[in-house]
Formats: C-alpha cells, sequence, structure tokens
C-alpha cells in the first residue's frame, strides 16, 4: 500500500490547526523537512 506522504503531513497539520493545538506529529523524512521549512519560512507554521 503506498501512502502520499506530502498529503498526510498536510492533513495532520490542517487537522491539528483545526483542533487548535500547539504540537503535531509528522512522518520523517527529507521530502517533509523541506515541506516544512518551506512554510515556516513562508509564515504558515511556526
Amino acid at each position: 500500500m503506498m501512502t502520499d506522504i506530502i498529503a498526510d503531513s498536510l492533513t495532520r497539520i490542517r487537522n491539528a490547526a483545526n483542533r487548535r493545538l500547539d504540537v503535531t506529529t509528522l512522518l520523517h523524512s527529507k521530502t517533509i523537512e523541506a515541506t516544512v521549512s518551506i512554510l515556516v519560512d513562508k509564515g504558515y507554521l511556526e
């Protein structure tokens, strides 16, 4: 079974934001690190 780790991570972030959580856990990969880094640089995440 294949999973889309980027979509999964974005869904986890969205769900955490909807629940007003300060922290959430994501799967670890270089792709996710780069994606989260971009979101932080653009101001979407703290």
